[in-house]
């Protein structure tokens, strides 16, 4: 079953962005690492200054948030979007 936004609130502690998903009646708190938005930031030619960060999290959140549910479906159980998810590398 695929995940829907929760809300639009999210939790960024310096190493996540936290983020709440639904599945049915079922909350569910998915992440982001710092590490993938650095390299989302990086791709789109920025610095990860942690407002660049922030930004490319909101800039792409539509797209975190398929990663998410995808992950969900697949049953992965860390609930974490990694840079290998968000950055894939191209042959």
């Amino acid at each position: 079953m695929p995940l829907w936004r929760a809300a639009e609130a999210f939790d960024w502690n310096g190493d996540v962005v936290s983020f709440p998903m639904t599945d049915g009646e079922m909350r569910i708190i998915y992440r982001v690492s710092r590490e993938a938005l650095a390299d989302r930031a990086s791709a789109n030619g920025r610095s990860e200054l942690p407002t660049n960060l922030l930004k490319m999290f909101l800039v792409h959140r539509t797209r975190i948030e398929l990663i998410a549910s995808v992950k969900h479906d697949a049953r992965d159980p860390d609930r974490l979007v990694r840079t290998s998810d968000l950055n894939p590398r191209r042959p």
